[in-house]
């Protein structure tokens, strides 16, 4: 079979696959890989993927282009390679992704480039289907894809009479540090796009049964039932971490943000009320105290 047979079959497999040379610069880039990322092939063709946009980061908001970048290690180390990091979508939002890299050898038995296959983390698939029965419901935001807070008063409650006895209940409020400043100097279309990149990551960061509520304007609202500390500590940070490396392009020029938190467990004698209200003044702690930061 030719050549062109075998890359039109892998060019319609479901998951994302691209080709590198030596170099790490792409040669083959599959409708998957476009599905995924939202990056056409001219777009990324001749491209080293840390300059094009893709950005690949660990849940602790690291870095995984340099030493980490997973297509490097298979070159250097001449073996597959697997792991899970967060690439960047082309409008801005940071989707958890599973990727395998393999060397690719010439007919000579040397190295010529490297195969990745990435695929949606079983996470996100969840997610998306978690997305389209809230649709369903009518209870969703339609800009941010988070719950609205008319549902979202609703299900705090209901959580906080479940969970106070035993307290396995965490709160984190949040909200983007300068959005005021960012709407009044790049308008309100571009402070939608921030919204709803933040709003994307936060859901991708998530568990499962966490619900992300917009509160309203750029404040949310994060409950996350049957949950200790240490795993509040640690959702409430990688959030932080993920949102920071968050970004999207306004003329070709990066624009980031980062986001102020409070972070607490439910106390026997809290109501809906003084539970939002101990997460907020929390947050007024990270203001007050330089931004960019989680209070617990």
């Amino acid at each position: 079979m030719k050549k062109e047979y075998y890359e039109q079959i892998v060019g319609r497999i479901f998951d994302g696959v691209y080709v590198t040379d030596i170099n790490r610069k792409i040669v083959f880039w599959n409708r998957g890989a476009k599905r995924i990322s939202g990056f056409t092939f001219k777009e990324m063709k001749g491209k080293i993927c840390s300059m094009n946009g893709l950005c690949h980061i660990t849940e602790n908001g690291e870095s995984a282009c340099k030493d980490n970048c997973p297509l490097k290690k298979a070159i250097s180390e001449n073996k597959e390679y697997e792991t899970e990091l967060f690439l960047r979508h082309k409008n801005g939002e940071r989707i958890p992704v599973k990727i395998r890299t393999s060397p690719v050898l010439d007919e000579k038995g040397k190295m010529a480039g490297v195969i990745e296959v990435f695929s949606d983390n079983s996470k996100l698939i969840k997610a998306i289907s978690a997305m389209e029965k809230i649709k369903k419901a009518a209870s969703y935001d339609k800009l941010t894809g988070a719950k609205n807070r008319n549902f979202g008063e609703g299900r705090i409650r209901e959580e906080v009479e479940k969970h106070k006895v035993k307290g396995d209940l965490g709160i984190i409020y949040l909200d983007i540090d300068h959005f005021k400043q960012i709407n009044d100097i790049h308008g309100h279309g571009t402070g939608d796009r921030i919204l709803y990149a933040v709003s994307k990551t936060i859901l991708n960061s998530i568990r499962l049964n966490d619900v992300l509520i917009r509160w309203g304007g750029d404040e949310f609202i994060i409950i996350l039932p049957g949950i200790n500390f240490k795993t509040l500590k640690f959702i409430g940070k990688r959030i932080r971490y993920l949102v920071k490396a968050t970004f999207i392009l306004k003329d070709n020029v990066r624009m980031g943000v980062a986001v102020s938190s409070g972070a607490t467990m439910i106390k026997k004698e809290d109501d809906m009320k003084t539970f939002i209200a101990r997460a907020d003044k929390l947050l007024y702690k990270s203001k007050s105290g330089g931004r960019d930061m989680i209070s617990f």
